[in-house]
């Protein structure tokens, strides 16, 4: 499934290179989740100022997170800090394409870029950090719409 746009060769190749045992406690708790009282370990505070800035990254071709649930999850957040979703030419595993240097240097110039921003809306501009190193043809950058003050 994270490799569904390879060749079986190169999902073999990668699911080696990547795969890493995990406890099913996440699965479970997704599942049961609406079950069970209380909040739990998929509760998400939506409405929180105080979080950090947060960044969905989508490959186009993704059909594990694919871009339209990107931009569900971030019309969901309703407080004051940084939300935006970006979506890049590829599959769900963006590291493993070539090119995949313009994705992490997209977001590690985005993180410094909003580093130490909480609870304060994006401003365009420049950051002071030079011109993002990404191919326009490759990415579309889309940011939910914004939200007047006091509307849900």
């Amino acid at each position: 499934m994270f490799a569904n746009t390879f060749s079986e060769e190169k999902s073999l190749e990668l699911y080696e290179r990547y795969h890493i045992p995990a406890s099913g406690r996440v699965f479970w708790g997704s599942a049961l989740a609406n079950i069970h009282p209380g909040k739990d370990d998929t509760y998400v505070d939506y409405h929180n100022d105080a979080r950090p800035p947060l960044l969905f990254i989508s490959g186009k071709q993704d059909h594990l997170f694919p871009p339209k649930v990107g931009h569900s999850n971030a019309k969901h957040y309703k407080s004051k800090a940084v939300t935006e979703i970006v979506e890049f030419d590829g599959p769900h595993l963006l590291p493993a394409i070539d090119g995949w240097e313009e994705v992490a240097d997209f977001a590690l110039d985005w993180a410094l870029k909003h580093a130490g921003r909480r609870g304060r809306p994006c401003r365009s501009g420049r950051s002071g950090l030079g011109e993002l190193r990404v191919d326009a043809s490759r990415v579309a950058r889309v940011r939910p719409p914004s939200r007047e003050a006091g509307q849900p």
